[in-house]
């Protein structure tokens, strides 16, 4: 079968960018979305590439080559075998399964690179992507380590310059690890200051959203010799755009705005003369189809192998209790056996059973009310949940445990996420497993925190239907939540001047708000009391709250401690002023007062007050 230019096209360059769907590859050649799916629908009928359909935004067709197409792609370039192809590209089974057990990274990825290469001046050529990316450097004991980026990316201008971007993906679910994203911090200022001769060291780009900055802010404050800027994953169409912060300006962020930039402004190409590639035996965007038409085998050697989809499609249709013998097996066994599955995972679940595992992960024991508010704003059927939640309870997934003391029946159900799930994150989230889990005294997996949340379950289980109470009131007229923190996320540390020991603060939670007509997030910790603190605990941890800004120079959001019981509310105003706390912003409000108007109450009495 002899294919035409453009249906060769496609194979070029889905050999490159293995499972792209339509509009990142009509995007990448500015053509028609139409005419792409025609070409593939061709190129699919034909058995020269197969799909898989995933749930992400929407639901997606990503596309990939099959034995077939590689075959005939090999022979159209003249080459002995499609080994050359399978060594130098990603485009066997293994390679498919490791873009698939990171799909969300992935997509993002596709979503980024395509608006790069669409938004080039008019003649760049892509000479070298590779997802993802070792970079090579020597620590300060002369041992040679590597920082892992999600992706690297190299265009030649029209002027033959070169573009070099290394691109890391924080996405919005993962949970924060300050440890973990400390040292990929410190090795990329460690790679930038030890260049390799006679090649450049990439430009450094962080994709994340405007409610974790602050996050990464407090990260890169100890750096100042960290290059690089972060942009707005939301605004991936404007890539090319003023998105664009300096890393060492994210300190000032988000009181000055004034320094986004464009990226070529920032990081203009590098001339001809200093830039030096990676070695690559085979471009395929600059080869164009013979004449021709190879003639394929039909002996085809098997670097794809079968379907992907139907052979999830299969896994699925097993007895729920033996999914789940078989996934969780796999998932401690070798890298090979845990990254099929965690791709077989991912083709499984849609976006919002992803969506569950993700806000199980970062807070266990959300009830269905919990759960139905944050996946569906206003709405009450629990159906609308409980159609995503009932599969990944069946599959061992997530675990359902019991409120005892529930105000209701409705809110007896707490949920929280196995083993199983937690090894899925890690690896979809590119994380440790020390993460997530720690060994247990039982010799089994346990979920990190989740022992001490469950030794205060009530107090867990109240906080939540508070912070439950403050989504559902959140309206486009009041404010919005951007991002809730949990309290492992929301820890703030420092040393203690006259002991030296590392003293905590630990709100219960955090939230990044906006509100209307302000694109600025905003940042609130969260004290839920129960009205079981002593006078004196609640002087020490407010004096706490007083040494770290004290301590730091670092000035905290405002503090709003929800009161369980009201009386309680001079004791903490006494304890307040015991603590001589006068540069704190602390404010009380009941439990009542929360649950019927959400954070309103809290925002007017925001308006009265003036913060440095």
């Amino acid at each position: 079968m002899q294919l035409s230019a453009e249906q060769h096209q496609q194979l070029l360059w889905l050999t490159w960018h293995s499972l792209s769907s339509v509009e990142e590859l009509a995007r990448i050649q500015h053509k028609n979305t139409k005419t792409i799916w025609r070409l593939l629908h061709q190129l699919e009928t034909g058995n020269f590439i197969s799909h898989v359909v995933l749930s992400e935004a929407h639901r997606i067709f990503r596309y990939y080559l099959t034995d077939q197409g590689l075959q005939y792609l090999a022979q159209s370039l003249q080459l002995p075998s499609p080994l050359p192809l399978a060594q130098s590209y990603p485009v066997t089974r293994a390679d498919l399964q490791a873009r698939l057990a990171r799909i969300d990274i992935h997509a993002i990825l596709s979503t980024c690179i395509s608006h790069l290469l669409a938004t080039s001046p008019a003649g760049s050529q892509l000479v070298w992507y590779q997802q993802p990316w070792k970079e090579p450097f020597r620590s300060s004991r002369g041992q040679q380590r590597f920082v892992v980026y999600d992706a690297l990316y190299i265009v030649r201008t029209p002027s033959k310059a070169h573009l070099h971007y290394a691109i890391s993906v924080d996405l919005p679910d993962r949970p924060f690890h300050s440890r973990e994203d400390r040292s990929f911090l410190t090795h990329i200022q460690r790679s930038q200051s030890t260049p390799q001769p006679g090649r450049p060291r990439p430009v450094f780009l962080l994709l994340s959203i405007p409610a974790r900055y602050s996050f990464w802010a407090d990260l890169i404050a100890p750096l100042p010799f960290l290059q690089g800027a972060i942009g707005n994953l939301l605004q991936l169409e404007q890539i090319n755009e003023q998105i664009w912060l300096p890393l060492k300006h994210l300190a000032h962020w988000p009181r000055n705005t004034t320094q986004l930039h464009h990226l070529h402004s920032l990081f203009p190409p590098l001339p001809p003369s200093s830039a030096s590639l990676p070695n690559t035996s085979i471009s395929p965007i600059s080869i164009h189809s013979s004449d021709q038409a190879p003639c394929i085998s039909r002996s085809l050697p098997v670097y794809v192998g079968a379907d992907l989809q139907h052979e999830a499609q299969q896994f699925a249709s097993q007895a729920p209790f033996k999914q789940a013998h078989l996934m969780l097996e796999a998932l401690r066994g070798g890298k090979k056996t845990q990254i099929e599955t965690a791709a077989m995972l991912s083709l499984l679940l849609n976006q919002q059973q992803k969506t569950i595992l993700s806000w199980l992960t970062r807070h266990p024991y959300l009830g269905d009310d919990d759960l139905l508010t944050l996946l569906h704003p206003g709405k009450t059927d629990l159906r609308l949940l409980h159609r995503h939640l009932e599969p990944l309870i069946a599959l061992q997934l997530v675990q359902c445990s019991f409120w005892e003391d529930a105000p209701t029946q409705r809110e007896r159900n707490r949920y929280h996420v196995t083993e199983i799930a937690l090894r899925y994150q890690a690896i979809r989230h590119r994380r440790s497993l020390t993460s997530y889990l720690h060994p247990a005294p039982s010799g089994s997996w346990q979920q990190r925190g989740i022992t001490l949340l469950h030794n205060q379950h009530s107090h867990t289980c109240e906080l939540y239907r508070c912070i439950r109470a403050i989504y559902a009131l959140a309206s486009p007229t009041t404010y919005s939540i951007m991002y809730w923190k949990n309290a492992q996320e929301a820890i703030r540390w420092h040393q203690d001047a006259l002991s030296h020991k590392i003293v905590f603060i630990r709100p219960d939670a955090e939230f990044i708000y906006q509100l209307p007509g302000n694109t600025l997030p905003q940042s609130l910790l969260i004290e839920y009391d129960r009205g079981t603190t002593f006078f004196r605990e609640h002087i020490a941890k407010i004096e706490a709250y007083g040494d770290y800004q004290q301590t730091t120079g670092k000035h905290l959001p405002p503090l709003l401690f929800i009161l369980h019981r009201s009386h309680k509310r001079k004791s903490i105003q006494e304890a307040i002023k015991e603590a001589e706390a006068r540069e704190l912003h602390i404010f009380l409000h009941s439990e009542e007062e929360i649950h019927r108007y959400g954070l309103q109450p809290l925002l007017a009495d925001l308006l009265n007050t003036r913060f440095p």
